[in-house]
């Protein structure tokens, strides 16, 4: 079964992937295609949608991200029988990234209907002063990365803050959007004030609950 991980910033998905690593060493992690960390392509921003391969090929980000998730999804359909924890899925291009032709991803989902039992655990920081609070702590934490942690002066920028707060409002809504849209499988946990490790057990309670039903 596949068990999906999903969520925007500030939700705490790594922390709970650490802590489900710990309670359940047994299981599959498996890591899907992540397009900004990839070190064979380049954005090619003066081309919107486009990267560059290797040097000077200008391929449609679309292809490119939708070739990788279905050899993805081939794989996982080799040992779908298994416990898996997955990070992420491509439903992160579909929130995230602006794309020309959902109807290719439309497809996916349709793989991932069709061929898996799957369920995606959707994490949230519904409370808003909780959720500007991690912003800020986040911020405060990028503050020696170069293009991160916009100050003013030693200080967070207010308006910064602001902005991505609003930015994450706009993505757990699109997550929402699409999953309703698609009719997929999905459970949401708001992990405002609920430390990692007990977002961990309630995932790993569910997981138990559905092999055993």
């Amino acid at each position: 079964m596949l068990n999906i991980i999903e969520g925007a910033n500030f939700v705490g998905k790594t922390s709970t992937l650490i802590e489900l690593k710990k309670k359940k060493p047994s299981s599959i992690f498996v890591y899907h295609p992540r397009f900004n960390d990839a070190k064979h392509y380049e954005y090619n921003y003066s081309v919107k949608g486009t990267v560059i391969y290797p040097q000077t090929m200008q391929i449609p980000r679309d292809i490119v991200y939708q070739i990788s998730h279905v050899v993805c999804l081939k794989y996982l359909e080799s040992f779908k029988d298994k416990n898996i924890i997955l990070d992420r899925v491509f439903l992160s291009e579909m929130v995230y990234n602006d794309l020309y032709n959902m109807e290719l991803y439309g497809e996916l989902v349709e793989i991932l209907k069709k061929d898996f039992e799957y369920k995606i655990y959707f994490l949230t920081c519904d409370d808003e002063e909780q959720l500007k609070l991690r912003i800020k702590s986040r911020l405060e934490q990028d503050k020696t990365k170069k293009g991160f942690g916009v100050r003013v002066g030693d200080t967070v920028d207010p308006e910064t803050v602001e902005e991505k707060f609003n930015v994450q409002k706009l993505l757990t809504q699109r997550y929402l959007n699409i999953m309703e849209f698609y009719k997929l499988n999905y459970y949401t946990i708001d992990t405002s004030y609920i430390p990692q490790k007990d977002v961990a057990k309630l995932i790993l309670d569910d997981i138990k609950e559905e092999n055993n039903g």
